[in-house]
């Protein structure tokens, strides 16, 4: 008897020592366990400071949000090692003694009292999940060896974390944080975070959207076993197992979707895209416009676009209040569609008139009735104001002086310089000319285009729009001089505030920033965009079908919203219009030159003599032989005001400006389109075939 009960003492304490030495051989020689699980983890899209925006299903349709020990509190470790496996941070993978009583309690009941398994062999069986029989607790205990040789315990425990299930497609304890709580992890209380450790042992049994007061009791489990392991006090449980449970089932938050949307086109193999979006201004842009669109059968939606005007990175990104909404189509990407900007060109206009010397602010023009050919342009108010200077009509947005400074310039010229900086300005048909009518909305731009042109303004350049933080500021393309941007940003930043709006009361510390509104044909669309030294704001109020919204105009719908955004950013330390760039006639208020006194709106168009394209003339085929050695083409214009501008196929020929017979070199055989555009903005057309 007493030899029997030896021998079995023996073998009680040499099988664990030979079994540990047996899964250490096979761990030396196995391949390690595949990864794949936790690689294949959504697809995330970050705000400037990493927190969430929006993320994406794996392949196999689960919210599998990435995390780390770092992104976790100290509590919710804590509880969690306390919990599942007391001796984590001392073992190698397997608790032999624990492994071993559980044999042994299996033995005298038949049946299984408790797992014995580790944290990391439980991460073992989330990297490869498998029937939970003797087999797979062996293969379990096998990886377990591999994992711990292989990675720190802040890896093993950053793999639990990921791949931990909480019930429904939720797999990781951030995904279960942002679906249960509406948080991230680091804002977990103790009460929430002994909730969540509690559902990866039963995950679909104590589902709290399902089964709350089977999850309420695996939560006190977890804080009584807290006590006896030292991590809690009797005292803090109490407290914690009369707290309430908050949890329900949400949906994956989703912030900036239409922008998450786009950055993942560009990097679709991105784990991780880390936007320029300043996440706190972005919810706070959410809300408000929330707050103000939110009777969902008016149709009308709202966008808006925040810029930084020092790189051009995107710190707001909103197109329309409700993604998931059919009735405002919400997945609609409203900051990129094409809509008419009513008058919020305008500013442009005159920046190329000051820069050009045809007026200066403080030139008097006659607001009146005025016809170019059969174009007769009236004001928004049908109505007229008589004599008024340039810096006035800016302000008060008139119509008929916007017209007539264009009609000035030209048309043409004007929407070549939006272009020579990359705004992708529209017009209906694209073999038309350009008239007149684009000084009032007669041509199409997006929100996103609009912003860049006056952060040009604000930054004396433009530059491609910053999504991510890996994308490199572009060169500053230049749009106006700086004393002409200095000029307009002077008028602008003393446009009349929105009807219960005043710059001291609604701008914090009395701001002054510059700001234009636009109202489209029929109450289409309302525009507002507004710049500082440091940011640029636009604004889009309207239909995304295209749709009037009666009494949409822009400065009552669109100017508001802009006023609160601007109260949601830190004013900058300068003014937005500074002192002048040197010694600039534009600055002068008196003692103008006597041509830029008053500014004749009938002088563009008084010519008598038509423009013509002399040669080549329209339909014209021109034998040129080959186009490599081909004498030069010498165009002809009579007619109109010189000097002539010429263009083939929209680009300018590149020769003399104002030269009267510039040559053209063809570069091949083919259709070619010629335009000549004089002084007053008149163009003449034909198109011509080099054979």
């Amino acid at each position: 008897m007493r030899r029997a009960f030896l021998v079995t003492s023996v073998v009680l304490v040499l099988l664990p020592v030979l079994a540990a030495v047996a899964v250490e051989i096979v761990a030396r020689v196995s391949p390690m366990p595949s990864l794949q699980r936790f690689a294949d983890v959504s697809q995330m899209v970050t705000d400037r400071d990493k927190h969430l925006l929006r993320a994406y299903l794996t392949r196999d349709q689960k919210w599998r949000l990435p995390v780390t020990t770092s992104e976790m509190p100290k509590s919710y470790l804590d509880l969690l090692v306390g919990y599942e496996d007391r001796k984590f941070w001392t073992h190698h993978g397997v608790d032999v003694a624990a492994l071993f009583r559980a044999f042994l309690q299996m033995l005298s009941s038949a049946k299984v009292v408790s797992g014995g398994s580790t944290l990391t062999m439980q991460v073992a069986r989330l990297l490869n999940p498998a029937p939970r029989d003797l087999k797979a607790k062996i293969l379990q205990i096998i990886a377990a060896r591999q994992l711990e040789r292989k990675f720190s315990k802040d890896k093993i425990l950053a793999i639990y974390l990921t791949l931990a299930p909480f019930g429904g497609n939720i797999e990781g304890v951030r995904a279960a944080s942002m679906m249960y709580f509406g948080k991230e992890p680091k804002q977990l209380t103790l009460s929430e975070a002994a909730l969540l450790i509690a559902l990866p042992q039963a995950p679909e049994a104590r589902r709290p959207d399902l089964w709350p007061k089977k999850t309420f009791a695996a939560r006190k489990r977890v804080i009584d076993r807290a006590v006896r392991a030292g991590v809690l006090t009797s005292e803090s449980a109490t407290s914690l197992n009369n707290q309430p449970m908050n949890a329900v089932r949400r949906p994956m938050m989703v912030s900036a979707p239409h922008l998450a949307d786009f950055v993942r086109r560009r990097q679709p193999n991105s784990p991780i895209i880390q936007t320029t979006i300043d996440g706190e201004l972005q919810a706070s842009i959410e809300n408000l416009v929330g707050g103000a669109v939110q009777v969902e059968k008016t149709r009308v939606s709202v966008a808006v676009i925040v810029v930084r005007n020092s790189d051009f990175s995107v710190l707001g990104y909103l197109s329309g209040p409700n993604f998931f909404s059919e009735t405002k189509a919400g997945q609609v990407d409203l900051v990129t569609a094409v809509r008419s900007p009513g008058s919020a060109l305008k500013p442009f206009i005159y920046g190329l008139a000051f820069e050009k010397l045809i007026v200066h602010p403080m030139t008097t023009t006659l607001d009146a009735p005025v016809r170019f050919g059969n174009y007769a342009p009236k004001n928004f108010g049908q109505d007229y104001q008589g004599e008024v200077t340039v810096r006035d009509a800016l302000i008060r947005s008139i119509n008929t002086t916007a017209v007539s400074i264009l009609a000035r310039i030209g048309p043409e010229r004007f929407i070549s310089r939006l272009r020579s900086v990359g705004a992708d300005l529209r017009i209906d048909d694209v073999d038309r000319d350009a008239g007149l009518s684009v000084a009032l909305g007669g041509c199409g731009i997006s929100l996103a285009d609009l912003a860049r042109l006056y952060g040009g303004l604000a930054s004396g350049g433009v530059r491609n729009l910053r999504f991510t933080a890996q994308h490199r500021t572009t060169p500053a393309l230049p749009l106006l001089t700086p004393e002409a941007s200095w000029a307009v940003t002077d008028i602008l930043a003393d446009a009349i505030p929105p009807v219960g709006f005043s710059y001291r009361q609604s701008l914090a510390g009395g701001r002054r920033f510059g700001y234009k509104t636009g109202t489209s044909y029929s109450f289409r669309d309302a525009w507002a965009v507004g710049y500082d030294r440091e940011v640029t704001v636009a604004v889009w109020v309207g239909r995304p079908d295209g749709a009037s919204n009666p009494g949409g105009v822009g400065r009552e719908t669109a100017a508001p919203i802009l006023f609160q955004i601007f109260d949601l950013i830190p004013p900058p330390w300068e003014d937005v219009a500074g002192m002048p760039p040197g010694d600039s006639v534009l600055a002068r208020r008196d003692q103008l030159p006597e041509r830029l006194i008053r500014f004749n709106s009938d002088a563009p168009y008084s010519s008598e003599t038509a423009l013509r394209l002399a040669f080549p003339p329209d339909g014209a085929k021109i034998e040129a032989g080959n186009a490599a050695d081909a004498p030069a083409i010498t165009l002809q214009a009579l007619g109109g005001r010189p000097p002539y501008f010429w263009y083939v196929n929209k680009s300018p020929v590149l020769t003399e400006s104002g030269s009267i017979n510039p040559r053209w070199q063809p570069s091949e055989k083919g259709q070619y389109h010629l335009k000549v555009l004089d002084q007053n903005g008149v163009s003449v057309a034909a198109d011509v075939w080099i054979e």
